[in-house]
């Protein structure tokens, strides 16, 4: 069962998160004259708000967390763009510090949703550890390593 509360909460810091993007966006434009990072960086950090949004309009549970999923990704995403941003010298480590927390909180938040599906190696540790599945005895493959410089020589 979907918690209103809950949801709210994350529909309303989502949205916020999403003004400071929009922000963001148009000063990084205006001020910076940096328009490809900053429109991906627009697009995953608005689209988090936008998945929360479906996800508490739909009454089927499971496309509801795979609606927060999706926020989740675009959260951890637009973590991403902004690192990018900073460690290319468009965005004040200061500046970076503050939005890239309210990420990473967002991302958690959005994690211990009720609902919301493991990761794989969390679902793997559900198994039972005296389980009679065989381990697989997988060949390791010999591939050469690449020569990169053999490559790049005429």
């Amino acid at each position: 069962m979907k918690s209103l509360v809950s949801e709210s909460l994350a529909s309303e810091r989502a949205y916020q998160f999403a003004l400071q993007i929009v922000y963001l966006y148009k000063y990084l434009g205006n001020e910076k004259k940096e328009f490809t990072l900053s429109q991906k960086l627009l697009n995953s950090g608005t689209r988090i708000g936008a998945e929360v949004a479906s996800a508490e309009s739909t009454p089927s549970e499971i496309e509801s967390a795979t609606l927060l999923s999706l926020a989740h990704k675009y959260a951890v995403e637009t973590q991403y763009w902004l690192r990018l941003l900073k460690d290319t010298g468009y965005l004040a480590p200061e500046l970076f510090n503050s939005i890239s927390t309210e990420a990473e909180a967002l991302a958690q938040l959005l994690r211990s949703k009720p609902g919301f599906p493991p990761k794989i190696d969390e679902g793997l540790s559900l198994m039972a550890p005296d389980s009679d599945l065989p381990s697989p005895n997988l060949p390791s493959p010999n591939l050469p390593s690449p020569n990169l410089q053999s490559d790049l020589t005429p």
